[in-house]
């Protein structure tokens, strides 16, 4: 599916081809270490832009989905785009079987539907509140603290959060720039007993950007779930790279 945005800022969408039908795959890269299999229903590509952030920016679906920029999108499509997601993803062909779900904190409702199309289509449980999001205070002393951060960087990234933090807005990664989000713990882990038997977790988010929301939580994974061998990850919309 392709979606686009008409002249009064309502999401309109074409399907594609038959043949181009099919989930995209990325393998993430965080250190030596720690790699993550990511795959995605929706591959999404690079708008040409100008100084001005486009309407949408490169994803309009999603801003419309979570009511923002002041797009709109029909139920009807909404639905047509779940729908489309579980047929991917029962027809891929996954190479090794998940245990257990985790989700990746969201106020919306777009991580939970996704999760649970998978739970139903492989049925495997979806471990609730495993993570959830850190407060931008607990974020700015993590930064001041680090002193793997250069002067520069630091001040980059508390400026960033100290605006969070002056609009009263919950943590976020999405307006720091992409080299430095790494350096932002932006989960905790909370409810964080997994069984013995859980060897692959697959970690579920709307979308992926650079990819450090993965990072961090699976580095809160290996930290509570030692036994745990391998951590994989599904969006619905793709990185851009």
């Amino acid at each position: 599916m392709n979606f686009s945005v008409n002249d009064e800022n309502e999401i309109i969408y074409q399907e594609l081809p038959i043949d181009k039908q099919k989930i995209s795959t990325k393998l993430l890269k965080f250190n030596p270490n720690e790699e993550i299999q990511l795959y995605s229903i929706i591959k999404r590509h690079t708008i040409r832009r100008g100084k001005i952030r486009p309407i949408g920016d490169n994803c309009p679906m999603i801003y419309a989905m979570k009511g923002e920029d002041n797009l709109f999108v029909q139920d009807e499509i909404v639905e047509k785009l779940y729908a489309y997601a579980k047929k991917l993803i029962l027809n891929h062909t996954f190479s090794e079987q998940f245990d257990c779900i985790v989700l990746i904190p969201s106020k919306h409702s777009i991580t939970k539907r996704l999760g649970e199309i998978i739970h139903n289509v492989f049925n495997i449980p979806i471990k609730e509140n495993f993570l959830r999001k850190n407060s931008v205070s607990q974020a700015i002393l993590y930064v001041k603290s680090n002193t793997l951060i250069s002067p520069s960087d630091k001040q980059s990234l508390l400026g960033a959060l100290g605006t969070l933090q002056k609009c009263n807005e919950g943590l976020s990664i999405k307006n720091i720039k992409s080299n430095l989000r790494q350096y932002v713990p932006i989960f905790i882990g909370y409810n964080v007993a997994i069984p013995i038997d859980v060897k692959h977790i697959l970690l579920v988010d709307d979308i992926s950007s650079s990819g450090a929301t993965f990072g961090h939580a699976a580095s809160l994974v290996r930290k509570y779930c030692p036994t745990v061998e391998k951590i994989s990850a599904l969006t619905l919309f793709s990185p851009l790279k």
